[in-house]
């Protein structure tokens, strides 16, 4: 009896074994399945250089095969707001226009950026495709608006984030904000506008008021996420980096603040107005715009470049904050302040904004010396609204 005992137990032993082993093999696979579906998942995001996001348009009538899609979700595509889409499963458009805090500057990896991690809810959390663009390479409200206006995708959003107001001056940035507000909605009438408020390290935003009273004026959802880390008792040394960049850490609460939002909005009850006034009469200008680079201007000699306008307001956008011999502006014969002797007057808080705006009346003559040949890499353009 011991020995029949003793031989049960090595077989219950062997099988248990084998039971193991075959599970073990079972799981490596299904791991090594999961990490290749979720490889080429991230590829089908990542793996475009200029863009987050697929380059598509809206589906018009002429580009719909009848045995893809028909006439009523066609109309359903351009009629339906930001959440009816994700609830219908529909495509989305969407536009992200931010500082460093936008294009994952804090973060070891794109994968961890906020904006990344959005997008990737959006298309294989709630099965919308995301189509869009962010501002990629330069942190200012007027390189916003250049990405909203230069819009060679010909995309109608359904969703603009926009994160704005941690660097800007507050002289100026009410009028700036309102006017990038106003343009968008005028261009995206039917637009779920997210304004956010950056976090920083004292939990105070200079800009914080104007944000919330343009958002609302326009519309849109205000997230503050200085409100956020505090209710959420999130350490800022963690969360942000010395110059309140979201890390990795702070990346994922800017995310999970966003899509909560989503979450709360998708019961249908919420209706997104369409804004055609803007709050302040000055914010008209930004309905007129014109974008100038080099070539559009007189070359005077190697490093100058000239041109009139009647715009109210020129803002220079560079691709870089300051560069070897840094740029100079001439209105009219007259020198105007610079990113380099603005720094060292101390007219601004800080001098990553990467450009310079002037209001101006009348006729006017503008002359932009780069400094020397060669950099005019890195010169993006002029902006010019309400000419």
């Amino acid at each position: 009896m011991f020995i029949n005992h003793r031989k049960k137990m090595r077989i219950v032993s062997i099988i248990c074994a084998f039971l193991a082993v075959v599970l073990a093999v079972c799981m490596y696979f299904l791991l090594e399945k999961y990490k290749e579906e979720d490889r080429k998942r991230r590829e089908d995001i990542l793996n475009l250089s200029d863009s987050l996001f697929e380059t598509v348009k809206n589906p018009t009538e002429d580009d719909i095969p009848f045995d893809v899609i028909d006439k009523e979700l066609a109309e359903k595509l351009e009629n339906y707001n930001f959440y009816e889409k994700l609830k219908e499963k529909l495509q989305v458009n969407a536009l992200f226009l931010g500082t460093d805090s936008t294009r994952g500057a804090g973060v070891s990896s794109q994968n961890n950026n906020w904006v990344i991690l959005l997008a990737e809810e959006i298309e294989y959390g709630y099965g919308s495709n995301i189509v869009g663009e962010y501002a990629k390479t330069n942190e200012n409200i007027f390189y916003g608006y250049y990405t909203l206006k230069d819009n060679p995708k010909e995309l109608i959003y359904d969703l603009v984030v926009v994160c704005y107001g941690e660097n800007e001056d507050p002289q100026t940035f009410e009028l700036y904000y309102d006017g990038l507000l106003h343009a968008i909605k005028n261009q995206n009438p039917k637009c779920e506008i997210y304004c956010i408020i950056e976090a920083t390290e004292s939990g105070v935003n200079q800009n914080a008021d104007s944000i919330r009273e343009m958002c609302e004026y326009y519309g849109g959802i205000c997230i503050d996420m200085n409100e956020y880390f505090d209710e959420n008792h999130v350490d800022r040394s963690e969360a942000l980096t010395k110059e309140f960049i979201p890390t990795n850490v702070g990346c994922r609460e800017y995310y999970n603040a966003l899509s909560s939002v989503i979450w709360k909005n998708l019961d249908g009850k919420r209706e997104i107005p369409e804004i055609s006034e803007p709050r302040l009469e000055t914010s008209k200008w930004f309905e007129d715009y014109e974008f100038f680079v080099l070539d559009d201007m007189k070359k005077v000699s190697d490093t100058v470049y000239e041109f009139s306008t009647n715009a109210k307001i020129a803002s220079l956008i560079t691709y870089k904050s300051y560069f070897g011999d840094r740029v100079r502006v001439y209105i009219n014969g007259r020198k105007e302040l610079t990113q380099s002797n603005k720094m060292e007057e101390n007219l601004v808080k800080q001098i990553q904004n990467s450009m310079i705006s002037y209001e101006l009346e009348g006729k006017n003559k503008i002359k932009i010396d780069i400094g020397k040949a060669g950099n005019e890499s890195n010169i993006v353009g002029v902006v010019l609204c309400g000419g």
